[in-house]
């Protein structure tokens, strides 16, 4: 379970590559992380190219990648590389790398040759760029060309942004299963009566509380009702009160729209134009506010926060 753990955690954490950029640290440190990054660039090369006509193009790539990480490996332990020694003699040295794949020998077999020519006398040359993929990785994970420094950069970096991914979908989670949202967005609104110059009666649940209210005319038992197109788990209900509204102000909930029961009667003003009604999570499907006598309901958002 820990090395599964500490798999899992390479990516983030960078210990292997902290490891093998620690033996890069000498007085060759230069050269060697030159020939290192030189390897990835051709090993980047490499695998850019997919299509079948360009597979001995990627061979004679990955060709020189695995021979420059090897010169980089050499350079660290302080044997002469310049000029670069012949592929042969260089995998020869790398006989004795601890951790080696099982397609290593297979792959040096191919990867040793000082002939220019000999990746296009191969018959399948797709399947030998499968065979020394695993040991060009090998390789190019041992020549690390990035500084102890770098790597705690990219660490922090990586671990960051792990942290705000998590938070990100802790936060998500949240919302969608755990906190209530607006069930009245973008529902259907119906009006008792309109009054002229009034804000349109979609404008209570469009989110935003607008500069002009949706109001009725004055009339017995004005009401404005939220069709919340579900049965819904109300937490709570919030009304945004112009101060001409009329009062007591009644809120109802219904499962039909036919019989209405009333959870809440306001008979004092809203100081802060926002009334709220707790109403735990109580089911229904449509909301109404309505003044029981003559007056006037002037609204500028319904809010019916719940679950469905």
């Amino acid at each position: 379970m820990a090395g599964l753990a500490k798999r899992l955690g390479e990516p983030l954490w960078l210990g292997r590559a902290m490891e093998h950029a620690r033996a890069f640290d000498g007085p060759h440190a230069a050269r060697a992380r030159s020939l290192a990054a030189a390897a990835r660039r051709r090993a980047d090369a490499a695998r850019s190219l997919k299509s079948d006509d360009q597979d001995v193009a990627a061979l004679r790539l990955c060709h020189e990648a695995a021979l420059l990480a090897l010169c980089a490996l050499a350079t660290t332990r302080g044997e002469p590389t310049e000029p670069l020694p012949p592929a042969s003699v260089l995998w020869a040295r790398a006989a004795d790398l601890p951790g080696r794949p099982p397609s290593f020998d297979a792959a040096s077999a191919l990867l040793s040759t000082d002939d220019p020519m000999a990746f296009d006398a191969l018959g399948d040359p797709r399947r030998a760029r499968r065979l020394m993929a695993p040991t060009l990785d090998f390789l190019l994970a041992l020549a690390e060309p990035r500084t102890q420094r770098e790597l705690v950069l990219a660490r922090v970096m990586r671990l960051s942004s792990a942290v705000a991914i998590g938070v990100g979908l802790v936060w998500l989670a949240l919302w969608l299963f755990v906190w209530p949202t607006n069930e009245a967005l973008y529902k259907p609104v119906a009006v008792s009566s309109l009054a002229r110059g009034s804000a349109p009666p979609d404008t209570l649940t469009d989110g935003a509380q607008s500069e002009r209210a949706c109001s009725t005319d004055r009339q017995a038992q004005p009401w404005v009702r939220v069709d919340l197109l579900n049965h819904v788990a109300i937490d709570s209900v919030r009304v945004a009160v112009r101060p001409e509204t009329s009062l007591p102000l009644v809120l109802e909930v219904s499962d039909d729209d036919r019989k209405f029961r009333e959870v809440s009667v306001r008979h004092q003003p809203v100081p802060t134009g926002r009334w709220r009604v707790s109403l735990g999570k109580q089911r229904a499907r449509f909301v109404r506010v309505r003044h029981p006598g003559e007056g006037v309901l002037a609204l500028s958002e319904v809010e019916v926060w719940g679950w469905r």
